[in-house]
């Protein structure tokens, strides 16, 4: 038996995922067939759930249908769903907000790595949210996609409070992945210091894997070790600073060292050493202050200009072509300026306190003649009481230069060996007395101070002898 030929005319078409279905009439169909129950049925056999959506649909279809004449209808009668699909969770790191600065700022400040501060926030963990299942066409759910939870392990030097902000624990570098995110203090780069990484200025220790280009500035609390050389640039050091192939500058090479400074050579260098000098090669045109000692037995100092508070150990001092070198011994160059500067207040508050006494002894001879206007002893009680605040001054100023002193004392070591030679146009400087070598000065030999502080030279073997023999002595100021 055939079928009814309206069954032939009318078919629903789900697409392979069963995310949507149409209902399709044949062109030339007899229009007069089509009603309702005709396309559930299509619908029904389809295995399409019939809902509010589709019975919507269905009308349209008809009414599209009926006003159609021989031609193909073709009509959407259901969509899916979709699944909303979980979100993993994740952190979103503050980033720089640069972008305002961005057409003003140098391009050597520019730095690429991020620097943080204790307590800073670094970003925000979010939690992964669950999504929503779906459902097709024929009713079917379709589930969403689990959220995965955030995999980033957070060392202990990040911590997540309450409302899941992420605070640094440490000044430091801040070291981001997929899989982890810790602070780090201590700062590696891997190649040079140049425009790929802008300035440094790290709370920490650095470590520079190759070279600090021209006149970049780089700075730690810290220690710095450079692998490589370091060009026309700036440094400042917290602890000590280690140089692998050396240090030439022009006119930006300034270094300030707490520590030690380590390094094969200093070429036109500006760099003051909180302790300990070390060179391997030579040092030539550069300024150096010296807080501890130079110990630098291969090495040689041409042309240098060099202060020193202790023990010198070097190979030669000046060249062959007698460039002028001078080496200031046992100068303690901060301690020295603070009593200085502290030795010129004492001076001046002992100068106002003797014209202050001096009006004070003329107001008390007006005294004793009955001579002393009330105006008079106003100002004679004004400056009476200037002089016992002066005096109370003093009282703190005198022991803490005394103190000062003895602190230099303590740093100060007038001791220099030279292994190889002292050539002429050197100039040795202490006490304000500088002493020039006229010959050269055959090593091994010993500089330092007699008894009386007086500067004499030994060679090996041999006994001690007045430098001012060997060489041009000159007072550099008059004694006040």
């Amino acid at each position: 038996m055939s079928e009814a030929p309206e069954q032939n005319i009318i078919r629903a078409i789900t697409s392979p995922d069963k995310t949507s279905a149409e209902l399709v009439l044949q062109e030339k169909a007899d229009r007069s067939l089509i009603n309702e129950p005709l396309c559930l049925t299509a619908l029904m056999e389809a295995g399409i759930e019939i809902n509010d959506e589709v019975s919507k649909a269905l009308q349209n279809f008809l009414k599209k249908a009926k006003a159609s004449r021989d031609k193909e209808v073709k009509h959407t009668i259901a969509t899916a769903q979709l699944p909303v699909h979980g979100i993993d969770g994740t952190v979103n790191w503050i980033q720089k907000d640069d972008e305002a600065a961005e057409g003003k700022a140098s391009h050597y400040s520019r730095s690429a790595f991020v620097m943080v501060r204790k307590n800073d926030i670094l970003g925000t963990m979010v939690d992964a949210q669950k999504g929503t299942d779906g459902r097709d066409v024929t009713g079917k759910t379709i589930p969403a996609k689990e959220p995965l939870q955030c995999n980033v392990e957070i060392d202990p030097s990040i911590r997540v409070d309450k409302d899941g902000n992420l605070v640094a624990q440490l000044d430091g570098v801040l070291l981001t992945s997929h899989k982890f995110a810790k602070i780090d203090q201590l700062l590696v780069i891997d190649d040079n210091v140049d425009f790929s990484t802008g300035n440094i200025d790290f709370t920490g220790d650095i470590e520079i894997m190759r070279d600090i280009r021209d006149r970049f500035h780089v700075k730690a609390s810290g220690s710095i070790t450079v692998q490589g050389f370091v060009e026309d640039a700036t440094i400042e050091c917290g602890n000590s600073l280690k140089i692998t192939k050396g240090y030439a500058g022009r006119t930006r090479a300034d270094t300030i060292v707490l520590g030690n400074l380590s390094t094969k050579y200093l070429d036109n260098v500006n760099a003051e050493v909180g302790q300990n000098l070390l060179i391997d090669k030579e040092a030539i045109n550069s300024t150096l202050i010296v807080t501890g000692e130079i110990k630098s037995p291969l090495a040689s100092f041409i042309g240098c200009n060099i202060q020193v508070s202790k023990a010198v150990h070097v190979s030669n001092l000046g060249s062959a072509g007698n460039v002028k070198t001078t080496v200031v011994l046992g100068s303690v160059p901060r301690l020295q300026t603070l009593a200085n500067e502290l030795n010129d207040i004492i001076d001046q508050f002992n100068s106002h306190i003797n014209q202050l006494n001096q009006k004070i002894d003329q107001f008390n001879q007006a005294s004793q003649q009955n001579k002393l206007s009330p105006k008079d002893a106003e100002k004679h009680t004004e400056y009476m009481f200037s002089v016992q605040h002066i005096n109370k001054t003093l009282e703190k100023a005198e022991p803490t230069l005394t103190n000062l002193n003895a602190r230099i004392d303590d740093n100060r070591k007038v001791n220099v060996q030279v292994d190889h030679a002292i050539y002429p146009n050197v100039s040795f400087v202490t006490d304000d007395i500088s002493y020039t070598i006229n010959d050269l000065i055959k090593g091994p030999v010993s500089i330092f101070e007699d008894t009386n502080k007086q500067l004499v030279f030994q060679r090996s073997g041999a006994k001690p002898k007045p430098l001012s023999d060997i060489s041009t002595v000159r007072t550099l100021k008059s004694p006040s």
